[in-house]
């Protein structure tokens, strides 16, 4: 992971690379720091991926500037992605096609907030939401199969999850 006392000149740097078109960061902390990266006027991001990071409310706000973004992954968040912060996600990133909640949702997320999902993006294609066993149930897998986005998905992926054949 990235030292905390890192984090600024991180964001800094960022902060001066206008043309950006994909960013992956590792074991980052995202707080509102991040905010300032968000409103650098990137007019090319398209892909945010995040891994192993930490991230607070002011954070997935900042996220949720980034609304050209077609691809948003979260890979194993030491910070669990909470049903507030997936509201707050879905209702700005409307071109989203290619979403990763991969061991990433916090068990608070119920299965109308998973459904929200394929409700609130009608443009996604890919969705990843394995490794979440609390979360992604027959429940949710169901609410999910009846949302307007689930005819159109061409990838889906809820491996490692608490469900059994009545969620396929």
């Amino acid at each position: 992971g990235v030292d905390e006392d890192a984090v600024d000149p991180l964001m800094n740097e960022l902060c001066k690379c206008p043309l950006l078109e994909s960013l992956l960061l590792q074991g980052v902390p995202l707080d509102v720091r991040f905010d300032a990266v968000a409103h650098a006027r990137w007019e090319r991001l398209h892909t945010l991926q995040l891994w192993w990071c930490t991230f607070d409310e002011d954070a997935v706000e900042a996220i949720a500037y980034c609304v050209r973004l077609w691809r948003l992954e979260f890979v194993f968040s030491r910070t669990k992605v909470t049903a507030v912060m997936l509201a707050t996600l879905l209702s700005e990133l409307k071109r989203l096609e290619d979403v990763t909640f991969e061991s990433s949702l916090a068990d608070d997320v119920t299965p109308d907030a998973v459904a929200s999902i394929g409700t609130m993006l009608r443009k996604l294609r890919r969705l990843n939401l394995q490794h979440n066993p609390n979360v992604i149930t027959d429940e949710a897998l169901q609410r999910l199969s009846a949302t307007p986005a689930a005819p159109q998905l061409t990838h889906l992926n809820v491996s490692f999850n608490n469900f059994t054949d009545v969620g396929l």
